[in-house]
């Protein structure tokens, strides 16, 4: 608690509105008083009147420095209760992701455990798959919402990962697409925030494209750095494209609130890295009359294999 205060920008405002405005009460202060002094000295014969304007202007500079460190601990005290709800909603939110989440892989697994026994009966009905997709989506819900939640405190360790294994992994959590790569790539990225990443991005191109394929190609951008293009065979999207990503942007009603895409170009940078929104006419302005898919552009470091 005490190094989360320290690091809120707000308690340094507050104790400097509060050294500021002390220092400035004591200067105003001591610099009445000095005047009433000289007065003083200069009509001797109204030594009474003055020294009673010394007294008020001294209780006075005294209340008003008194009410100065008053209102100052109050709002420190306000920031300490404020510090430490914030601290226990993002306690009890992470701890009822976890469990959710816990709840949700353990229910997806069973599933896939009665899928590949079904399989093996020469039985595959469609609904395994899409019980699987919703337990997949409800899950990235999840941690969008976790990460939202505390994404001030969460840590990113970079270390090299193959591209091939991540999207290989993708494909087993999302049965209802086909996932294409050209080739394999070693990039230097957080294997759980890349997940998520992904994650984010077959989710959109499956509820809000309706896209059946998602295709990525990796290519050598420039001396360790490497651009993966992502592109889906969905409907594409028809709005503004320079507003996506922009968190709670609802070009429809039926939209989704935009936190996936905000949260993935967010990753990206923190695994110093960036994502760019491609138009479906290959422009940077809105999309063309018949869009052809969902695409765009992750720039990460790495080398290709």
């Amino acid at each position: 608690m005490k190094r989360t205060l320290l690091s809120d920008k707000k308690f340094y405002l507050i104790l400097l509105w509060l050294v500021f405005t002390t220092i400035f009460a004591v200067w105003w202060m001591m610099l009445g008083m000095s005047h009433v002094k000289l007065l003083k000295e200069l009509l001797p014969d109204q030594w009474l009147h003055w020294e009673s304007q010394r007294r008020m202007l001294f209780w006075e500079g005294i209340s008003w420095i008194t009410l100065l460190v008053i209102g100052g601990l109050t709002s420190l005290y306000f920031l300490v209760k404020e510090k430490s709800h914030s601290l226990n909603l993002k306690t009890f939110f992470a701890s009822f992701n976890h469990d959710v989440k816990t709840s949700l892989a353990s229910l997806r697994l069973q599933t896939e455990a009665l899928k590949e026994d079904l399989e093996e009966g020469n039985f595959n009905p469609p609904l395994l798959d899409r019980l699987i997709s919703d337990t997949m989506r409800l899950q990235v819900q999840i941690e969008n919402s976790l990460y939202m939640s505390a994404r001030e405190s969460q840590k990113v360790f970079l270390e090299d990962r193959a591209l091939e294994a991540l999207l290989k992994s993708a494909q087993m959590r999302w049965p209802q697409i086909k996932i294409h790569w050209n080739r394999n790539a070693a990039l230097h990225v957080d294997e759980r925030v890349f997940t998520t990443v992904i994650n984010n991005l077959i989710q959109n191109a499956l509820v809000h494209g309706g896209a059946t394929e998602i295709f990525f190609e990796a290519q050598k951008k420039s001396e360790g750095w490497v651009s993966l293009s992502f592109k889906d065979n969905g409907k594409g999207f028809s709005g503004p494209r320079q507003k996506l990503g922009t968190l709670f942007f609802r070009p429809t009603s039926k939209s989704g609130t935009g936190m996936g895409l905000y949260i993935c170009q967010e990753l990206i940078r923190r695994m110093r890295g960036r994502m760019l929104i491609a138009s479906s006419d290959g422009s940077d302005g809105t999309a063309a009359a018949e869009p052809s898919g969902f695409s765009g552009i992750i720039e990460l470091k790495g080398a290709l294999a």
